[in-house]
């Protein structure tokens, strides 16, 4: 079963939706067609596949994960570990005019769920 705050991943910051089917599908204009231009190419996840409060893969990297969508929706990113109790502590902030506009913060013992959790509150969840 798919755990709320990777629902959230997938909607607010992802910007999928689900099909029929239960697979996570990012919405496109159609870019590229197949040979007979009969079929556009979009994306798709399968939903059992999705978890960035879990998989650190799927929350930090390239462009297609919870961080790299965040930065492409203006924010910029921080994380850092602390010695003292290895807790991730991660900051999403976009700037407006030079000032912080919109700030999301969490701290969790997994850094999956930190970012998670930021995205979240940056979002507005």
């Amino acid at each position: 079963m798919m755990a709320d705050i990777d629902r959230e991943m997938a909607e607010k910051v992802m910007g999928w939706f689900k099909d029929f089917l239960g697979n996570w599908v990012k919405y496109m204009k159609p870019t590229h067609f197949d040979s007979d231009a009969k079929q556009a190419t979009i994306k798709m996840c399968k939903a059992e596949n999705w978890h960035p409060s879990t998989d650190i893969s799927q929350a930090l990297g390239g462009p297609d994960t919870v961080v790299g969508k965040m930065r492409k929706k203006g924010f910029s990113f921080s994380m850092a570990i602390s010695s003292t109790n290895d807790e991730s502590h991660v900051e999403f902030v976009k700037y407006k005019d030079g000032f912080a506009a919109i700030i999301g913060k969490a701290k969790h013992k997994d850094p999956a769920m930190a970012i998670c959790l930021a995205a979240e509150k940056a979002m507005g969840g």
